[in-house]
């Protein structure tokens, strides 16, 4: 099966062809010097059929854009069953699960945990000499991990940090929402990016194009400056996937309740 990430870039490839061989016809048109007469009618022509191209171009653009979303909406409720937990130590031939627990039960202070207690659990990534591969769990019960994220914050001091399993394009919206807010202005819950603008407001972001929105409804972020010098504690799993829908200006959601 194709990705969308291939689908994209055929897409933008499409757009380069076609717009390099307009550029290319543009000039011929006004370099020709014979039969004067029908230049003008063949440049009218030529702008009715660019524009034609133009607009299925944008529709495409805009389709695959839509498409993205959704796909990532779909795998972003999937993820949100996950957490992600760094700084582990990676030993050969290790029992994960049994250590997982064993760390949840020390740091998070959650005693009533057992090995039925987690549907799954795995390291991410292929394996790196020198470095801890971040381990993704799934708890049985999902009031066991909302007790978890909520005891997070038990975890200071320590060298393990607990964060959601966010989607390759969430991750990199993180990522660039803190770089512009403020690390301490900018959390996730539920595999959705929330801030806390300027104004005191928080707003909920899911992708590239609501942050943009959201970016220049406060563009200059008391706390910009100081979150560019920070470097965020953890696993950095940011790659991020291109926004297509450049046509759409999504609208970021206010959220009326919630806590870091």
């Amino acid at each position: 099966m194709v990705s969308v990430e291939a689908v994209i870039e055929t897409q933008k490839s499409l757009e380069s062809a076609v717009m390099l061989k307009m550029k290319e016809f543009e000039a011929l048109l006004k370099a020709s010097p014979s039969d004067k007469d029908k230049v003008p009618q063949v440049r009218d022509e030529f702008e009715s059929f660019k524009k034609i191209v133009w607009s299925i171009l944008s529709l495409l653009r805009q389709q695959i854009g839509e498409v993205s979303k959704s796909l990532d909406q779909q795998e972003a409720r999937h993820r949100s069953k996950y957490l992600l937990l760094c700084g582990v130590p990676e030993k050969p031939d290790e029992d994960l699960k049994a250590t997982v627990l064993t760390l949840l039960q020390k740091h998070l202070g959650i005693s009533n945990l057992d090995s039925s207690s987690l549907k799954s659990c795995y390291r991410l990534g292929a394996f790196a000499e020198g470095r801890s591969r971040p381990v993704v769990f799934r708890f049985t019960d999902y009031g066991l991990r909302a007790t978890s994220w909520r005891n997070k914050t038990k975890l200071k001091g320590s060298s393990l940090v607990l964060r959601e399993f966010l989607t390759k394009a969430r991750q990199a919206v993180f990522h660039t929402a803190r770089g512009h807010f403020g690390i301490p202005n900018v959390w996730t819950a539920d595999g959705n990016i929330i801030v806390k603008a300027p104004d005191g407001g928080r707003l909920r972001v899911a992708c590239s194009d609501e942050l943009t929105t959201t970016m220049n409804q406060f563009p200059n972020s008391t706390s910009a400056s100081k979150a560019s010098a920070v470097v965020p504690v953890g696993c950095d799993l940011s790659t991020g996937m291109p926004s297509t829908s450049r046509s759409i200006q999504a609208r970021s959601k206010r959220i009326v309740k919630g806590g870091k």
